[in-house]
Parts: structure tokens; C-alpha cells; sequence
């Protein structure tokens, strides 16, 4: 691609936002000059956003259930399921919870 920028230009944002800039100046930030980078960029926020709950939390050692990690029964690549649990070793089954009578 070319550096020659011609100007006005439209500029594309989030959510399929655009909007026609006269110069530079005047596109906002993070905004791109083609709508599919538009739509990459709008993917990639969603993904981050939708992190898993241990993650969110900023405690990786824990998941959405408030399990610790432990290498005898978690995969050692430390990631969780999509319901937010640890993801398991190959051949090793989840722990049931234990029920408490009261």
C-alpha cells in the first residue's frame, strides 16, 4: 500500500461504525481504513472480553468454581474449559463435589 493518503476518507470504528474524516486529525482513535480491519479488530475486543472467569478475576490460579490448579489432575497448559473450569488431563475425570448434608 501506497504512504499517498487521499483525503476526505472514510474511516471505520467498532459495531460497524464509519465515518467520512477530512484529514488525518480527525480519525478517531483505533479507527481503520477498511471495514474488514474494522470487524478483525471488533472480533479480537469480544474475544478479550469473554475471557474465562479465573482469568477475569485476575486470579489465574483458580476457575470459575473457586478450584485450585493442581498438575496431578489439570492439563499443563493451565487453560480452562468454556464453562470456565480447568481444563482436564488426558484420562483423568473431574471430581465429583461433595455433597453436604446439613
Amino acid at each position: 500500500m501506497s504512504e499517498f493518503q487521499a483525503w476526505p476518507s472514510w474511516r471505520y470504528g467498532p459495531n460497524g461504525a464509519s465515518k467520512l474524516c477530512e484529514n488525518e486529525a480527525e480519525v478517531p482513535k483505533g479507527w481503520v481504513d477498511h471495514p474488514v480491519a474494522a470487524e478483525k479488530l471488533t472480533e479480537t475486543a469480544a474475544k478479550a472480553e469473554t475471557k474465562p472467569a479465573g482469568e477475569q478475576a485476575g486470579n489465574a490460579d483458580v476457575d470459575a468454581a473457586g478450584v485450585a490448579f493442581d498438575p496431578a489432575l489439570h492439563a499443563a497448559s493451565r487453560s480452562f474449559t468454556s464453562k470456565g473450569l480447568w481444563r482436564m488431563k488426558v484420562g483423568v475425570k473431574r471430581p465429583e463435589a461433595p455433597n453436604l448434608d446439613l
